[in-house]
């Protein structure tokens, strides 16, 4: 008997679940982040040649450069070798259990020769507009969220088209919902409709820089409008250049050039929701030297873009902890694209200076 107990007693731990099992560990906090959108629309198309002529539906999209798979299809028409006709099916950017990276405007897509007949290349078309994710909370998710967001860059402006001439003014940042606040939702019910905002698009010499827009989520139930950050203002150019107004929190607060942005509020949103978004930097005169981007919180911790030098541009303004706006170019040369939702660099002064593009907006749903 004194040999059969401790027999037993090993096969009953052996059977026993392990203390991990019985008290599993915390789960790590899960978010999903959504960017650009779903393809809806197509630009001008570039026809190319030698294609073969018909008519091919549901053919998959490419990236013009990388020929990578972008998740998009769409019906094409070839009419004398040339593409004529195309209308997308599928949007593509599906979600998945880390959010989505959907289409950006400007975005320049194809499709294999192979699809489309065996014959022919140079074709290619940019996005023209993209459309909204939708997006459901999981039935086992969370009922209260603080979801974050915030717009898209505006691109600087371009640099004056004759030589040793002004810089442009860089791109503000989009402003930013902080993800401190939350926001009651019903799990398995509450279908948002999220809508990242889009950069502005970088800009040649002598133009005045393009705004991003506006990072949305709407359903949310008891709030019969979205929650919006608005994206930020393109940089200018000019005698001197004049840096980008920051993107607005909320309906108020917004930087001016070379200025940080103010923190917006709106009623029911209280001031820690959101923060203004930072402005760009103003750009260089004759000789002279473009300003930094504007940081937020007067500069404290948000640091603008660097300027550039001579003829010099603005920096973009910046968005997040740590983080820096696009660096201005110099005499004669593109300001520089950044990341992560930060204004755009003007370009320098003289030919060619073309503005650095702000950066894609986002909105991030924690869902554990």
């Amino acid at each position: 008997m004194r040999r059969v107990l401790p027999a037993l007693l090993a096969l009953l731990l052996l059977a026993a679940p392990a203390w991990a099992d019985l008290f599993p560990a915390p789960q790590p906090h899960t978010a999903l982040k959504f960017t650009g959108g779903p393809l809806a629309t197509v630009g001008s198309i570039t026809g190319g040649a030698l294609y073969t002529t018909g008519t091919y539906t549901n053919v998959p999209l490419v990236d013009s450069t990388t020929s990578a798979a972008t998740g998009a299809t769409a019906n094409i028409t070839v009419a004398g070798g040339v593409v004529t006709v195309v209308t997308p099916v599928l949007g593509g950017a599906t979600i998945g259990p880390y959010g989505a990276s959907g289409y950006l405007v400007g975005d320049s897509l194809t499709a294999l020769a192979a699809n489309i007949g065996g014959t022919g290349s140079g074709f290619s078309v940019p996005v023209a507009t993209v459309s909204s994710y939708s997006y459901t909370i999981p039935a086992l998710g969370p009922s209260i969220i603080y979801p974050s967001a915030v717009g898209g860059g505006g691109s600087g402006g371009g640099g004056q088209a004759t030589a040793s001439t002004a810089g442009g003014g860089g791109g503000g940042s989009g402003a930013w919902l902080v993800g401190a606040c939350p926001y009651t939702v019903v799990p398995g019910v509450t279908t948002l409709t999220i809508t990242p905002g889009q950069p502005g698009l970088s800009v040649a010499a002598g133009a005045g820089g393009n705004p991003g827009t506006a990072s949305t989520i709407a359903g949310l139930p008891g709030y019969p409008d979205a929650v919006t950050t608005s994206g930020g203002s393109g940089g200018a150019v000019g005698a001197s250049g004049t840096g980008g107004t920051g993107g607005n929190g909320g309906i108020q607060g917004q930087g001016n050039g070379g200025t940080a942005g103010n923190t917006g509020t709106t009623a029911g949103a209280p001031v820690v929701c959101y923060q203004g978004g930072s402005g760009g930097g103003g750009g260089g005169s004759t000789a002279g030297n473009g300003g930094s981007g504007g940081g937020q919180t007067a500069g404290t911790y948000y640091s603008g873009g660097a300027a550039g030098t001579g003829n010099g541009a603005g920096g973009g303004g910046a968005r997040t902890p740590l983080g820096t706006g696009g660096r201005g170019g110099n005499p004669g040369s593109p300001g520089t694209t950044n990341n992560d939702g930060y204004g755009g660099a003007g370009g320098g002064g003289g030919t060619n200076a073309a503005s650095g593009a702000g950066e894609p907006g986002e909105v991030t749903i924690p869902i554990n």
